[in-house]
Parts: C-alpha cells; sequence; structure tokens
C-alpha cells in the first residue's frame, strides 16, 4: 500500500492518480480499503484511492482518546491535500465510512461532485444490531477471539459470513479485525453511535440535496433502510 503523512498520522491507501476523477472509498466498522478490491475493476474510467482509516494497519493508530467522525474526515481531507488533489472527488462510503463521507461533505461541500452511501445508516440503533461485535472491544475476550479467528476457526467464521465459494479473496472480511489493536476496535465501536448521537438526523441529511446522491442497501439491509 501506499502512504501519505497528515497531521493526524499516517493514512495508507491503494489507487494510483493519473489525471482522471478520482474517488475517495472510505470503509466501515472493523474494515479496510480490501473492502473495494473487487469493485475497482469496474470504475476504470476513475482514479480510486481506497484508505485504510487510522487505527486500520499499516495506517497509524489513533493517537487520540476523542477520535470522532469530524476527526476522521478531517484525517481524510488532509491526506487529499497532501496528494495535491485539487478537482471535486466523488465519496463512496460502506457502513461507518458513508458517515464519514457525509461528515467530508458538510466540511468541504464545494470539493465533492456526488455522494455514494452503501448500507449507511442513519440512527444510533446500528451499534445494536450485532452486539457480539462489542466482545472484540475488551481486553482479555478480544485477544482470545483473534486468536481463534487467526489460527483455528477462520475458514468457518468466512463461510458463517457469506458463501465463500463467490468470492475469490474471503480474507478481507476478517483480516482487519484481526489486525487492529483492541483500542482502535473499541474505538470505532462508539464512532458512529456518537455521531449520531450528537449531530441532529435533519443535520445530517440536508447535505444529500447539494450534489447527486445515490444510497445502496439490500432488501434484507437493516443499516439502511431507516
Amino acid at each position: 500500500m501506499k502512504s501519505v503523512q497528515t497531521p493526524f498520522g499516517k493514512l495508507t491507501y491503494t489507487g494510483t492518480l493519473t489525471g482522471k476523477t478520482v474517488i475517495i472509498a472510505i470503509h466501515g466498522l472493523g474494515g479496510s480499503a480490501a473492502y473495494f478490491k473487487m469493485m475497482t475493476p469496474y470504475l476504470q474510467q476513475y482514479d480510486v484511492l481506497a484508505f485504510n482509516l487510522l487505527g486500520t494497519p499499516p495506517s497509524d493508530n489513533i493517537n487520540t482518546s476523542n477520535y470522532t467522525v469530524k476527526k476522521a474526515a478531517q484525517s481524510l481531507w488532509a491526506a487529499i491535500d497532501k496528494l495535491q488533489i485539487i478537482t471535486p472527488v466523488i465519496l463512496i462510503g460502506h457502513s461507518l465510512g458513508g458517515s464519514i463521507a457525509t461528515e467530508m461533505l458538510t466540511q468541504r461541500s464545494i470539493q465533492v461532485k456526488a455522494l455514494i452511501l452503501i448500507s449507511t445508516s442513519v440512527t444510533a440503533k446500528y451499534i445494536h444490531l450485532n452486539p457480539s461485535v462489542k466482545l472484540l472491544g475488551f481486553p482479555v475476550i478480544s485477544s482470545m477471539i483473534k486468536f481463534v479467528l487467526r489460527h483455528l476457526q477462520r475458514w468457518l467464521s468466512y463461510r458463517s459470513l457469506l458463501n465463500s465459494d463467490n468470492i475469490s479473496d474471503p480474507r478481507f472480511i476478517i483480516e482487519p479485525l484481526i489486525q487492529k489493536s483492541r483500542i482502535a476496535i473499541k474505538q470505532e465501536l462508539t464512532l458512529f453511535a456518537r455521531y449520531t448521537a450528537n449531530v441532529p438526523m435533519d443535520q445530517r441529511l440536508m447535505p444529500y440535496s447539494s450534489i447527486p446522491t445515490l444510497i445502496i442497501f439490500g432488501d434484507q439491509d437493516q443499516l439502511a433502510t431507516n
């Protein structure tokens, strides 16, 4: 992966700038830039930069106990500035990444050409949809779960999440959780809930009307349907 140094820390990313319209892809809770690997071949008319957020190796660890969606958005804008991307970008955010993309639009609407949200919720109940994920935030339990995923039941974990026969490389689902520190996972788990609790819904939805916005969700998707 390539990297760019920002005041918030080092951010790593995949992709190359060739002069085309730039897509900034932002992963969700527990994810990584690898989430967008299978999508990029269909977007060859764009320069797709998929970032690992702070706390997602090999990006730097989160260096503050008060990491917020706002700061995550600021760190990505800082990376975009450092890469000297001056034309408006398209933002793609998956799950939590959609909230970060929305905050990026709020911060610099003039620099955003379009917005794409994939399975992004608008309510704080998101954090309660899979309570078992919270276990990764506890010191001893987190280590035990990671040990199981890493050494014993990794392939079973893949199959329990999706039909791995349809995915050429399913490691992108589990590997980021194994690589992240317990502190980073714990902060990600509360990042979205704090954002939705502190920023009124109408304020979060308002930016959508200013640019073309595409919202994608499945018919069984509990994250975006509300």
